[in-house]
């Protein structure tokens, strides 16, 4: 599972890790676990570091849990503030995922990075968006707070 860039092309390596990206490797354990799609099960590099199957156990995990933790509260935004978009680059994660970063990540789907990608040279106003799509474009515009990608 290792790669070795001098060695091999980065497309190469990142082909071999697409069964990460699609979380093949979850532990029998995890996956009927409320958090499986947030922690998405166990510690691949643990089991690798150990010699053991990449699907093991992470050894912290006590038990799986039957409710899902709440996520924090998102920041609420101004609906007349201009917002700058931090952002310093966009990758493609798989065929549906991109990774948004400025620091720290964000996975969206194509059209999310396609909107912060246009709106980035104008900034994020909500009063902007037309009535219509003013609630998604509210929640968005949250996450994105959270995450660090709106700055005041």
């Amino acid at each position: 599972m290792e790669g070795n860039i001098f060695i091999e092309s980065f497309e190469e390596i990142w082909d071999r890790l697409n069964a990460f990206r699609k979380n093949e490797y979850v532990p029998e354990e995890c996956k009927d676990c409320a958090e499986v799609s947030s922690c998405c099960g166990g510690c691949r590099y643990e089991g690798l570091q150990e010699g053991q199957e990449l699907d093991k156990k992470d050894s912290r995990m006590i038990k799986k849990l039957t409710k899902k933790t709440p996520l924090k509260k998102l920041p609420s935004i101004d609906k007349n503030t201009l917002y700058k978009i931090n952002l310093y680059g966009t990758r493609k994660e798989s065929e549906d995922s991109y990774i948004l970063y400025n620091g720290g990540t964000l996975l969206v789907n194509e059209q999310m990075k396609n909107f912060v990608e246009n709106i980035k040279p104008r900034g994020f106003k909500l009063n902007d968006f037309p009535e219509s799509l003013r609630d998604k474009a509210e929640t968005f515009g949250r996450i994105l707070k959270a995450g660090g990608f709106l700055i005041e």
